[in-house]
């Protein structure tokens, strides 16, 4: 089964930055075969919105959380970060993996009310300003998920081909192994 990512966010059409992580995000997890669960992608007409959407963060892999100006403000935001929060402190191997979009900073995040009272601070994230940061992300959540048999599949392809699927570029002279979750030594692929 193919491991399913909810992404977390808020990203009106005035927000270029939400937009511009929430597009990149999307783009990169796609890009690995792993699935994608997010509003603009996963909800049709006439669908009970708000009940597909709890089922997502109750039966999601792991979560993203696009931490930008319009999510530190949203009224819906902290609801999923209070449930997505609550799976990781009850399952901490439940990957959670913050980004902080544009110009958010963690001591914006730390004065934030919400995410100061769910301790969205105390999880490492990384910044869209880190010009690799979809790469990390994709990494990361690649690393999260040895076992499966898709993802090894995913390495195997990768080590084979000589190149990162989801950037489509050539490895540096530490070969795709370095791309693929981790090192060559621990690519799920690999063990």
């Amino acid at each position: 089964m193919v491991p399913k990512i909810f992404i977390c966010h808020s990203s009106p059409s005035n927000d270029e930055d939400a937009n511009l992580a929430r597009a990149q995000a999307v783009e990169g997890i796609r890009s690995t075969g792993l699935e994608v669960l997010a509003d603009r992608e996963g909800l049709r007409v006439g669908d009970d919105w708000f009940r597909k959407v709890v089922g997502w963060l109750d039966h999601c892999d792991a979560a993203v959380i696009l931490l930008g100006r319009s999510a530190l403000r949203s009224s819906f935001v902290p609801f999923e970060v209070a449930h997505l929060i609550s799976r990781h402190v009850r399952h901490p191997q439940f990957p959670l993996l913050p980004i902080l979009v544009g110009p958010v900073e963690p001591k914006t995040i730390r004065a934030c009310t919400w995410a100061k009272t769910y301790r969205v601070a105390d999880i490492q994230g990384i910044s869209t300003q880190d010009r690799d940061w979809v790469e990390k992300l994709v990494d990361r959540l690649l690393s999260s998920f040895p076992a499966n048999p898709l993802i090894a599949a995913l390495c195997c392809r990768c080590h084979s081909a000589g190149w990162s699927a989801w950037s489509k570029t050539t490895p540096s002279s530490e070969g795709a192994a370095s791309r693929c979750g981790s090192s060559t030594t621990s690519c799920p692929s690999r063990q």
